[in-house]
């Protein structure tokens, strides 16, 4: 099972697009998943202004990882959200925002090749030789049309030529979390 199978697995929280594909633009080549998903990671929101926010529920797995996501070079700051979670929040790279707007509207083919690659590099999806899934639905390869026409309930949610559901945006912004239950 990959990192992003095991997002899911356990979790009472659903994992945004957010944190599938734009939160890997925060991190480029730099990082892999495994350094920034830990125990204790909630989601990655769409937070005000071209930002995102990193939210953790604390936990001792993550103590000290607050010094890594500080030193990273889009860092803006971060907030107490309640007394067990605290949110890491970070500018969009400018080189970025137009793949995020793609993103936003559910055209993940249409990103640049160099987000694809980072995003797989990110979800240490990079090596995979094989077609599968991911790659299928960013690429709009067999594997992405064989992940729609298999796993995509509501087909008309899926903007013409991808493979997959464009994001419910209400859903990826931070502002509409209630925080007390995180």
């Amino acid at each position: 099972m990959n990192t992003i199978d095991n997002l899911n697995k356990d979790r009472r929280v659903p994992k945004t697009s957010t944190t599938k594909y734009i939160l890997p633009m925060i991190f480029g080549n730099n990082y892999r998943s495994e350094e920034i998903i830990k125990n204790g990671f909630i989601n990655a929101y769409l937070y005000k202004d071209d930002r995102l926010i990193l939210v953790y529920k604390l936990s001792e797995d993550n103590i000290g990882m607050d010094k890594n996501l500080k030193e990273n070079d889009n860092y803006v700051g971060d907030l107490d959200l309640n007394k067990n979670s605290v949110g890491y929040i970070f500018q969009i790279p400018e080189e970025y925002k137009e793949d995020v707007d793609k993103l936003k509207e559910g055209l993940n083919t249409k990103i640049s090749d160099n987000h694809k690659e980072n995003i797989l590099r990110f979800w240490n999806l990079d090596e995979v030789k094989e077609d599968f899934y991911f790659r299928g639905i960013l690429y709009g390869t067999d594997k992405g049309k064989e992940f729609y026409e298999n796993h995509v309930d509501d087909k008309t949610k899926v903007p013409e030529g991808e493979y997959f559901e464009k994001p419910d945006i209400e859903y990826e912004k931070f502002e509409n979390i209630d925080v007390t239950k995180i």
